[in-house]
């Protein structure tokens, strides 16, 4: 990624840190020449609507890693469920409200680390991610030189990789907006 980085290959570099950062989640500086690489994108696409929101909580997921977010997960169901069966046996009703709130806090970030953890599970069992590292492609309305165009692609723009077809790919940037793009023009992650 460094090399690709300092040659001005930007697509490449992006390629290679995204692949790195599958080795090792949550590398410090392997995030930080990323953002470094992601930076010098020309026409940056931003995220909108519910694309945006669903690659953020996936960037928390991704931020936190695998392992961090299956341990907070289990830790807060088996709190949550000490909390409760504590209140249970508590006589004073006061005690019990105060524990019984304490459990639905927990309870929450058992839900929110439980919906970070099924957003990694289906990112990764589901989801083919790809990178642009052809010099300005134009994408098109269907797989072939005589469809129409509908907008320029740069290197380094990320994507999601929808299906392949006949040396063509329908890809999914993070706006939303699908179009379909030459095999050669993009990598997989």
């Amino acid at each position: 990624g460094n090399c690709h980085l300092k040659l001005g290959n930007i697509g490449e570099a992006i390629v290679n840190y995204r692949r790195a950062l599958l080795l090792d989640p949550g590398d410090e500086d392997i995030e930080s020449n990323l953002e470094v690489a992601r930076s010098l994108v020309q026409g940056k696409i931003e995220r909108d609507g519910f694309n945006g929101f669903y690659y953020t909580v996936l960037d928390v997921a991704r931020a936190m890693g695998g392992t961090v977010v299956t341990w907070i997960t289990g830790f807060c169901w088996l709190t949550t469920g000490g909390i409760f069966l504590f209140a249970f046996t508590r006589r004073q009703r006061r005690s019990r409200r105060r524990l019984f709130r304490t459990s639905a806090g927990v309870m929450l970030l058992f839900l929110f680390s439980a919906g970070l953890l099924v957003t990694l599970i289906v990112d990764e069992q589901h989801m083919e991610y790809a990178v642009a590292v052809g010099e300005s492609v134009i994408a098109r309305n269907g797989p072939g030189e005589h469809f129409t165009e509908v907008f320029q692609q740069n290197a380094g723009y990320e994507m999601r990789v929808k299906r392949y077809q006949a040396g063509w790919a329908e890809v999914e940037l993070p706006n939303g907006f699908t179009a379909w793009v030459p095999n050669k023009s993009i990598k997989g992650i």
